[in-house]
């Protein structure tokens, strides 16, 4: 607002000035004011320096020590004036305003521009081409000096400017109006706010300098003046025709004045007052400055209370410390690279060293001398010796006699190489000591003939021994080939069975040769013999068949690609019965099914506890391939084996190539690969290659060794496993068992009934016959167990009513002699009861144990009778008992339903039924019974 006044002032001004000043011109174009000196003036503009308001000398100022514009300031004479101005000189003198750089304080400012650069013009007139003219409030483009100007509000809202919401407009005065923002109108002075509408915070126009008038609130909250009257030079307020006025420096500072720095101050007729402004990069250190680029003067980082580091100069001639540091205080600063144990992360390694410690020097500059670069073949501080540089290290000053020093990779010294030779003994390092050299001699040294000796190092002396010339061709002295030329030897002769001999070193060199027909798999074969290195068909990229080895190379011939139900069996395949039907044995994915009967038997050992294997599939009994290669799965077989034959102990024992052990039975692999988890209730339970696939010899014939428990039965001395003289264990020994009460006869009924069946299920099978007086008699009469009367309900034959232990009157012929049978089709056999005669009724078809639902035989009956009748006098029972019903726990299949009997079939198959594996039943329906003894 002052500076809108100002110009109106000045321009009035002028104006009267050119209409007084205008009888004083000769061509009628002089101006005073526009800074160019015409016709009579003496200086313009007005005002500036020694220039009075009609652009002539004022010869008030002459003697003020301060020459001005138009005053001469070369040889001055009492009036201050000098016809001997010379333009261009650089120093004003005369009429000149300025002379080449020197503007005499002037700016584009003073001569009441809003702005710009001032200079110079040839004629020593100021050159205001470049100075703006004052800012035209009104005309909606924002000019310098306003803050807005009609609608352009500079990008401003109530928001940036801090005054809450609301509207931003913008005056006519080119002010910012915020009386619509929340915090500026609300007539109460808020921090920002000089005033608020009526709220002027008891502050007059006097108070601010004016000579009067009435002070008003504008809408940005701020002092309106505009009502204020003005006063002359020294009120403190700039004014048309002043510079300055007071600390009213019109906004110049020394920079504006052309100085780099320093102190403006106005002078007392308003004028610009430079004296204490500054140069600052001129390399002097003027008044208000410090330094002064590198001048620093006596400057130091010590002075401005530092311990040492770089003192510099700022571009503002102030002392610059951001080079000084306090080394010694803990912290590293700037300029410092550590200060005492604070690192800064440095380390050795991170000084490109390999290891040791870094230390602070008392400059904090880092100390390196404690890092070694380990490897640099230089001992640097911490290393023993780098590389091949030992320095002064030796075997002796580490204490030993001899030998050679070496250095490790973290550069400590290696003594492995140094001995304490001459105590007699070769030790590490040493090749010999004294007499003794450990059985070596010129020739096992690599040389033909001569004295091996030892040296007082220890080390062989070989200078009495003499070499052939190997390399020459000819085979000389100990030489077994020289070159190409071999001897006529090859692979074949040196006992290999085939490849590429060669020679090295003047000896034979067998590493191409191979023994393809070991069974080891040598550099260059896929395979050897039997020995597949546990590849198959499958990992060839077949789907099934048999591996084989040819010439040390795989033979795929064997091998297969199958689909299930095509009745081959193919990879990953247990079975294959060319249908994709359930309960047939074989499921829809060519898998064994979980029920399926597969008899076994332990054959070729001393008794039925150990063996090989022998299973009953297909109408035959064959033998199981021991290529099971995983420990646990070796364990879990044998765990599942055993367990099925009636063997409670634990820790039995795989047989790998029992074949020569326990003979190879009928030589007929049924299984192979068998790879048991464990947890399977029979042998067909565990995964397998498939029936009678294989890739073995009957070496590897798989045999078992079981452990027995207590009360555990076997059979000895028979033909296999399943017949033969019955012995029990009984306090960690097998014994023999008397067969009174077992004899044949009506008299010694139901024990010769119950007796050999309840012995051979104990032991997994079916039923069991007693073979009578003296078949498998006992080597001696000692027998453990007699008088044994099974009722028909036992498990095991040690819970049946016996005598005592070791308690008996029998002969060596009275042995038991045992044969027992296996299951066949239509067989049935009681599940999950309580005692031996009761349980859940199961049937044999199709090779698999199913259930039979109850249906037509829930009401107690003819029905119930008959099929009691049956299924009791099939299991070698009477032919009474008890019928249950949802004799629940039975697994698929479900094999017969609607079971219809008249009480006279020889077995449950023989009655009749909805057909095998027809019904409408849950396992919820199956049957059980419980027979009379």
């Amino acid at each position: 607002m002052f500076k809108i006044i100002r110009n109106l002032l000045f321009l009035v001004t002028v104006s009267f000035l050119l209409a007084s000043c205008a009888g004083n011109t000769s061509s009628g174009t002089a101006f005073c004011g526009d800074g160019k000196v015409e016709g009579s003036e003496e200086c313009d503009p007005p005002g500036s320096g020694a220039c009075d308001s009609l652009c002539m000398r004022d010869i008030s100022k002459c003697g003020n020590g301060s020459c001005e514009v138009p005053e001469d300031e070369g040889n001055c004479p009492a009036d201050c004036t000098s016809t001997g101005a010379v333009c261009g000189n650089d120093v004003i003198e005369g009429t000149e305003f300025c002379d080449t750089t020197k503007l005499g304080g002037a700016t584009c400012i003073s001569l009441g521009y809003a702005t710009g650069t001032l200079a110079c013009a040839s004629n020593c007139q100021y050159d205001t081409v470049n100075c703006a003219q004052a800012a035209e409030c009104g005309n909606g483009a924002l000019d310098t000096g306003e803050n807005c100007d009609g609608e352009d509000l500079n990008s401003q809202t109530c928001q940036t400017l801090g005054l809450g919401s609301g509207v931003l407009s913008c005056t006519d005065a080119c002010v910012f109006d915020v009386s619509r923002c929340s915090a500026c109108g609300n007539n109460q002075i808020d921090t920002g706010e000089q005033c608020d509408t009526d709220q002027l915070g008891a502050m007059t126009c006097e108070q601010l300098g004016f000579a009067g008038g009435t002070l008003t609130c504008g809408g940005d909250c701020q002092y309106d003046t505009r009502n204020c009257a003005l006063a002359s030079c020294g009120n403190g307020t700039v004014e048309s025709g002043e510079n300055c006025d007071g600390n009213d420096l019109n906004s110049q500072t020394c920079v504006t004045q052309g100085f780099t720095s320093g102190t403006l101050s106005c002078n007392p007729d308003c004028s610009i007052n430079t004296g204490a402004c500054t140069s600052c990069g001129n390399g002097a250190i003027e008044t208000g400055e410090q330094c002064d680029g590198t001048n620093i003067g006596t400057g130091t980082c010590a002075g401005q209370g530092f311990t040492g580091g770089t003192l510099t100069c700022n571009a503002n001639c102030t002392f610059n410390t951001a080079g000084c540091t306090r080394c010694g205080n803990g912290t590293v600063e700037t300029g410092e690279d550590c200060d005492g144990a604070s690192m800064a992360g440095h380390t050795c390694v991170t000084e490109g060293f390999a290891s040791g410690t870094l230390t602070c020097n008392t400059n904090c500059t880092l100390n390196p001398t404690g890092c070694s670069m380990c490897g640099n073949g230089v001992i640097n501080g911490g290393e023993q010796c780098d590389g091949t540089n030992l320095g002064v290290g030796t075997c002796q000053n580490q204490g030993f006699t001899a030998g050679l020093l070496s250095c490790n990779t973290n550069c400590t010294f290696n003594t492995a190489g140094c001995t304490l030779c001459g105590n007699g003994s070769i030790e590490s390092g040493e090749q010999c000591e004294g007499s003794n050299l450990g059985g070596a001699t010129c020739t096992s040294l690599g040389f033909t003939s001569g004295s091996l000796a030892c040296g007082s190092n220890c080390l062989y002396n070989t200078s009495a021994c003499y070499m052939q010339t190997c390399g020459n061709g000819t085979i000389e002295g100990s030489e077994q080939c020289d070159g190409s030329n071999l001897n006529s030897q090859t692979c074949v002769s040196r006992g290999f069975a085939a490849g590429s001999l060669s020679c090295t070193n003047c000896l034979f060199n067998t590493a191409g040769c191979t023994m393809c027909g070991n069974n080891i798999i040598d550099s260059g074969e896929q395979c050897d013999g039997s020995n597949l290195n546990g590849q198959t068909c499958v990992s060839q990229g077949y789907t099934g068949g048999t591996l084989s080895c040819s010439g040390c190379a795989f033979n795929t011939s064997g091998c297969t690609t199958s689909t299930c139900g095509n009745g081959s069996i193919g990879t990953a395949e247990e079975c294959d019965d060319a249908n994709l039907l359930l309960w047939d044995g074989c499921n829809d994915t060519c898998q064994v099914e979980d029920t399926y009967y597969l008899p076994l038997r332990l054959s070729g050992g001393p008794g039925s506890n150990e063996g090989r294997i022998e299973v009953y599939q297909g109408g035959t009994w064959g033998i199981v391939c021991d290529d099971t290669y995983v420990t646990a799965n070796q364990q879990n077989l044998a765990n599942v084996v055993c367990r099925q034959l009636g063997f409670t102990g634990t820790g039995h024992t795989f047989i790998g190539s029992a074949g020569g052990t326990y003979g190879s039975g009928t030589g007929v692999f049924i299984m192979d690969d068998v790879m048991c988890t464990g947890t399977e209730e029979t042998l067909a339970q565990c995964p397998f290659l498939g029936w009678r696939q294989h890739n073995c010899s009957t070496g590897e014939t798989l045999g078992l060794r079981c452990v027995a428990a207590e009360g555990d039965l076997r059979l000895v001395a028979g033909p296999h496993g399943m017949e033969g003289r019955m012995q029990i264990y009984h306090s960690g020994a097998w014994g023999e068992v008397c067969d009174d009460y077992w004899e044949a006869g009506t008299f010694n009924l139901p024990y010769n009934k119950y007796g050999p069946d309840a012995a051979c299920q104990q032991m997994g099978y079916k039923r069991g016959t007693s073979l009578g007086y003296g078949v498998y008699p006992a080597p001696t009469d000692t027998f453990v167990l007699d008088d044994v009367r099974c009722a028909g309900t036992e498990f095991r034959m040690v819970n049946c009513p016996h005598g005592a232990w070791s308690t008996e009157n029998c002969s060596a012929s009275e042995a038991i002699g045992l044969s027992c049978s296996i299951y066949v089709a239509g067989d049935i056999r009681l599940v999950d009861g309580l005692t031996r005669n009761h349980g859940r009724v199961e049937i044999l078809h199709n090779n698999l144990w199913g259930t039979v639902c109850d249906d037509n035989l829930e009401g107690v009956g003819t029905a119930q009778t008959n099929f009691l009748n049956v299924a009791c006098r099939q299991l070698n029972y009477n032919t009474t008992g008890t019928f249950d019903l949802n004799a629940t726990g039975g697994e698929d299949p479900i094999s017969m339903d609607n079971v219809s009997c008249t009480g006279a079939e020889a077995g449950l198959s023989a009655c009749t039924f909805g057909g095998w594996n027809v019904h409408n039943c849950t396992h919820g329906e199956d049957s059980g019974v419980t027979c009379t003894p």
